[in-house]
């Protein structure tokens, strides 16, 4: 008897189980440990957007920036290559940081919103999520949906993003530091390019 106990129950708690629909673990961490936020001034001010821009660098624990300003190591970097911030801060960038609020992924340009994530002419571009292994991108995803959340309790800056990757599946992602300031007004060229 104790023999047909012991088949019968494998063969019942295997029945039991419940159906494997459920999404597969998100290869994206979403504690962030680092995050710059870089300056661009009024940058679209020739094409009529008087708006301030600013792209958000954030690293996962495992990530860093090497003094040629490479990524290295392995986690997840999220990106936001412009951030749109009313006019009036670009008289003082040194100033600049995220005013508190809440940023909406859009296309307008308005501010107190991000660029969502894109595919433009074979480049991500907008809010996007890369996974680098060993200083190898091996994944990555846009976000073409979602809210960031900015608040400060004195100097730390309290960052917190809700969004929805192209493969439709919920991601959030915080930081919770000091963000490292980069005026890049005076570059040639905008954010950096992620061909793919």
């Amino acid at each position: 008897m104790k023999t047909k106990l012991l088949f019968f129950i494998p063969l019942f708690l295997i029945g039991c189980q419940p159906q494997t629909n459920r999404p597969e673990p998100s290869v994206y961490a979403s504690e962030m440990h680092t995050a710059y936020l870089e300056y661009f001034g009024a940058y679209y001010a020739e094409e009529g957007l008087p708006q301030v821009v600013c792209a958000l660098d954030c690293y996962s624990d495992g990530l860093k920036l090497n003094k040629q300003g490479v990524i290295e190591g392995s986690g997840t970097n999220l990106y936001i290559s412009d951030i749109f911030l009313p006019a009036e801060l670009a008289s003082t960038p040194g100033a600049t940081m995220l005013p508190v609020g809440e940023y909406a992924a859009d296309t307008s340009g308005n501010p107190m919103t991000f660029l969502p994530g894109q595919m433009f002419e074979g480049q991500i571009t907008g809010a996007y999520l890369l996974r680098i292994e060993d200083d190898q991108l091996v994944n990555y995803t846009i976000l073409p949906s979602g809210q960031l959340q900015v608040r400060y309790d004195g100097d730390t800056a309290v960052l917190h993003l809700q969004a929805v990757t192209a493969q439709k599946q919920a991601y959030t992602a915080d930081f919770r530091g000091v963000m490292v300031f980069q005026d890049k007004s005076k570059a040639s060229k905008h954010a950096r390019s992620i061909r793919l």
